[in-house]
């Protein structure tokens, strides 16, 4: 017959990962229906969950997946202009191409 009976490491280790469980479950919730604004287009639309874009993980502003270039984080247009010494090469093309259509539609 099995063993129920738990040791005090098992318990600690189960009462880590419900608070873990917690911690995800607000930020998920956090995350959950509202209206999401790019800070550089002013895209605005209701989500249901925040997929249209997220935080540039440099000054925290809300940035849509267009405004912005991913490179293990997510980075709003002007950051990553900003620090494209710090990017790869790969990305200064997009980099130039987003700054350019950014300018030319704010005339």
């Amino acid at each position: 017959m099995e063993d129920l009976t738990s040791t005090p490491a098992e318990e600690s280790d189960l009462s880590k990962q419900m608070q873990q469980n917690t911690s995800t479950s607000q930020q998920t919730a956090a995350n959950v229906c509202g209206i999401f604004t790019c800070s550089f287009c002013y895209l605005k639309e209701r989500y249901d969950y925040k997929v249209l874009g997220a935080d540039c993980s440099m000054c925290k502003r809300i940035v849509c997946l267009g405004c912005s270039i991913f490179y293990t984080q997510r980075f709003c247009l002007k950051c990553a202009s900003n620090n494209m010494q710090k990017l790869p090469f790969q990305l200064h093309g997009k980099i130039n191409n987003l700054m350019k259509h950014y300018v030319d539609s704010s005339k």
